[in-house]
């Protein structure tokens, strides 16, 4: 019929129910193909899908009449596809169809969508110019990369993705509808990867950065863009959840686990004209490249269609982070170099100090060896002259004290001895005879004898120390009246 396979059974009294004035109909149906839109025009009015206005997205005219009339009609309806609109549909459907005068419904709804299992019922009602739409419905184990949009014809996601959503609306007309929408739920991406997301990325651009990379923010972005599109962020799993507002569907607080980088943002898809809207940022751990105050981040941000959106690159964070970055490591080479300083002019302070204090260790020693050479000579001398000092006494004759002669002795020797004048008048000394001879002590004489043995022992201390030896050579002594130091010249 019309290009659909119809297959089932019909069964149904004509005559209105005695309760309501329905007419019963229930039965099972198995169809190839099913249009939810035709079917939704039971209570939205004929022909509302085809008389959209303008370039809207949804039709924005007025509702028209139901026409379920005072039929009841209840089916187990299975239907190979269930087509949503020219590209997208459901399949492997089976649900226990109700339609009435004022609702349509899909109850025990279990079917297939995207690789993955869908469930829950959903619900189609109308209130005089009023339309209402509801329902509940899960989403276990799609395939993500079979619902999101592709990028140099790769998806840019998989995994396998769980939603859990509860929603309602109402309206007169099909976009009042879309604009209305209200709900919330939960949203979990398992075991998948993010395509152009490179994690490595970052240190790439510190690594160049390091090497004399400008940091201009274009040639950061460009050369960001394109190190960004060679890998891929793996994950474990990205949760958030849903929220539905005036036709907005927004994932909120989505955050990634088991990634390389810390992956953080949020998304929105406007049911209103269908676009998307998504901010995600990723940050990497600097590890030993770290700085107080940054972090090595970047946006990314997909906006547009939502079959086709445009990416762009937020790399605000990450420039902030290379400019304090190379700050800091110009403050540390300065501070190196200050350091180098100190310890070069420390160095030479302390080899100053060090050639300073061998030098007066040297002049210390050379002072002690010299105070020491000194005190030896001192020494040396002192024992010397303590030893000729007593070879000295102990040649040195004994003293006899001698009596004073008595005046007759001393009248004597002036009577015997001869006068001044007879002296002088003498004439010549014998031959064998010297001055030295004529005062030699005589015991006739105790006067002279006395002065004259003073004389030799002055004689005898004052030459004997320099001339000892020939003194001693010459027989020089006591009862000797020659020394020969002086012989004839001291007296």
């Amino acid at each position: 019929m019309a290009g659909v396979t119809v297959a089932g059974r019909l069964t149904g009294d004509l005559t209105p129910g005695e309760d309501n004035g329905l007419y019963r109909i229930s039965g099972a149906l198995d169809l190839s193909s099913l249009d939810a839109r035709l079917l939704s025009e039971v209570m939205l009015g004929a022909d509302q899908w085809a008389l959209a206005e303008g370039n809207g997205v949804w039709p924005g005219q007025a509702l028209g009449a139901p026409f379920a009339g005072h039929m009841d009609l209840g089916l187990d309806l299975k239907a190979a596809k269930l087509w949503l609109d020219d590209l997208t549909a459901i399949e492997t459907v089976s649900a226990k169809l109700r339609i009435a005068p004022d609702s349509l419904r899909f109850e025990s709804l279990e079917a297939r969508y995207g690789g993955g299992s869908l469930s829950g019922q959903v619900a189609l009602t109308r209130n005089a110019g009023e339309a209402g739409f509801s329902g509940t419905l899960q989403l276990t184990g799609a395939q993500a990369e079979s619902l999101v949009w592709q990028r140099s014809g790769r998806a840019v996601a998989t995994g396998t993705l769980d939603v859990n959503a509860q929603f309602e609306t109402s309206g007169r007309s099909i976009a009042a509808m879309a604009a209305g929408l209200s709900g919330g739920g939960t949203v979990a991406l398992k075991d998948g990867e993010l395509r152009a997301l490179n994690p490595e990325a970052f240190g790439l651009i510190i690594r160049a950065a390091d090497s004399g990379l400008q940091l201009e923010e274009d040639k950061i972005r460009s050369l960001f863009a394109s190190q960004l599109d060679a890998g891929t962020l793996p994950f474990t799993s990205i949760e958030g959840s849903l929220s539905m507002a005036a036709g907005r569907i927004s994932l909120r607080n989505l955050s990634a686990e088991g990634t390389a980088a810390a992956l953080l943002g949020s998304g929105q898809i406007n049911l209103n004209d269908w676009t998307v809207q998504a901010d995600l940022s990723l940050k990497a751990d600097a590890g030993e490249d770290a700085v107080a105050g940054a972090e090595p981040q970047a946006g990314v941000i997909f906006s547009g269609p939502l079959g086709n959106p445009e990416r762009r690159i937020d790399t605000g964070p990450l420039m902030a982070f290379l400019t304090l970055r190379a700050f800091e490591k110009e403050v540390e080479r300065v501070e190196r170099l200050q350091a180098d300083i100190l310890d070069r002019d420390r160095l030479a302070r302390e080899m100053k100090y060090f050639r300073e204090a061998e030098d007066q260790h040297k002049a210390a020693e050379k002072a002690a060896a010299e105070r020491a050479a000194a005190e030896k000579a001192a020494a040396e001398k002192a024992a010397a002259e303590k030893a000729a000092a007593g070879n000295a006494s102990d040649r040195e004759p004994e003293k006899v004290p001698e009596a004073a002669p008595s005046p007759e002795q001393r009248g004597n020797a002036q009577s015997t001895g001869p006068s001044r004048s007879e002296r002088a008048h003498a004439g010549p000394q014998p031959a064998n005879g010297d001055a030295i001879g004529e005062l030699r002590p005589s015991r006739k004489d105790p006067v002279r004898h006395w002065k004259c043995r003073a004389q030799w022992c002055r004689i005898q201390r004052t030459c004997g120390d320099r001339k000892r030896g020939a003194a001693a050579a010459s027989g020089a002594g006591e009862g000797n009246s020659r020394c020969a130091a002086c012989a004839g010249t001291a007296l």
